[in-house]
């Protein structure tokens, strides 16, 4: 673990962060309730998120919001993960793929939450992953990039 979290953690955070509760990081990620509070409470005690209800018209939702320190994070790991595909990038289009795939292994694991971060196209990040030979081990099932993506286009029309 090269940040201080995993890559399933990093992807809630980010759902966090762009304003969704917890039961629809559940549904998008298709998480049990129980691996969802452990998933918090490891977060929670790491200080990135607290738990916040908001009221709805009927009832309320429970959402985590993103600690200072949490944001810190985030903003520190899109710096990184920029950094990394910038270098990259220069090495793939000079033909040093083993350079590439050296210099990259160590962040491989978050490579695929480029694109959530705003860092990186998902198709650059694709190819360069193609290219490379990388299989991550967890990257972000598809339907979450198309659910971020349409929770964007609204604010693109603003």
């Amino acid at each position: 673990m090269v940040f201080q979290v995993t890559p399933l953690e990093l992807l809630i955070l980010i759902l966090s962060d762009r304003g969704y509760s917890i039961e629809e990081i559940s549904k998008i990620l298709e998480i049990d309730k129980e691996m969802m509070n452990d998933l918090i409470e490891d977060l929670t005690e790491k200080g990135y998120v607290r738990l916040k209800k908001k009221r709805k018209l009927l009832g309320s939702e429970t959402y985590l919001e993103v600690t200072e320190e949490g944001k810190r994070l985030l903003e520190e790991i899109r710096k990184v993960l920029w950094n990394v595909l910038k270098s990259v990038e220069g090495m793939v289009e000079k033909g040093n793929y083993d350079g590439a795939k050296t210099f990259v292994s160590r962040y491989s694991e978050y490579l695929p939450y480029a694109p959530l971060l705003g860092v990186s196209s998902k198709d650059f990040v694709d190819k360069l992953m193609s290219r490379l030979g990388i299989i991550p081990t967890y990257a972000p099932p598809e339907h979450v990039y198309e659910a971020l993506a349409s929770s964007e286009e609204w604010w693109e029309e603003f």
